[in-house]
C-alpha cells in the first residue's frame, strides 16, 4: 500500500511511503545501481511484488546523475530520466548489510 502524508507536513510534502503488511519499507543505497544516491531518485508510486520471492519492488526515475570526478572516472551512471526498478526493504532491517543511506518518504518529483 502506498501512503501519503498530510500535505501540511513540510518534510514529507510531495513524497510517498510504502507499507507492506505491518512493515514500512525503505530504499537502501546498497540496492541502487552504479552507486547512485537515494536522493537522485523520484518514486513513480508504482509497486509490484515478485511472485516467487515475495520481494517488493518500486519503480523510480533517475532525477539527476552525480557530477563526474575530474579528470578521470570509471563510474557510469544511468542517465537522468531513466526508469529503474529498486527492491524495497523493511525499515527494521536497514543497515544490516553494511554502511548505507536509506529513505522512507520517497519524493515523487
Amino acid at each position: 500500500m502506498v501512503l501519503q502524508s498530510d500535505p501540511r507536513i513540510d518534510s514529507t510534502r510531495g513524497a510517498l511511503a510504502v507499507q507492506h503488511g505491518p512493515q514500512i519499507l525503505c530504499v537502501e543505497s546498497v540496492d541502487l545501481p552504479d552507486n547512485l544516491d537515494v536522493d537522485a531518485l523520484a518514486f513513480s508510486g508504482e509497486v509490484s511484488t515478485d511472485a516467487t520471492t515475495g520481494q517488493v519492488v518500486g519503480t523510480f526515475t533517475v532525477r539527476e546523475t552525480p557530477e563526474r570526478v575530474w579528470p578521470y572516472t570509471t563510474d557510469e551512471y544511468p542517465a537522468a530520466g531513466t526508469q529503474i526498478h529498486v527492491p524495497l526493504r523493511p525499515y527494521s532491517t536497514w543497515g544490516n548489510r553494511g554502511p548505507a543511506t536509506m529513505r522512507i518518504w520517497l519524493p515523487t518529483a
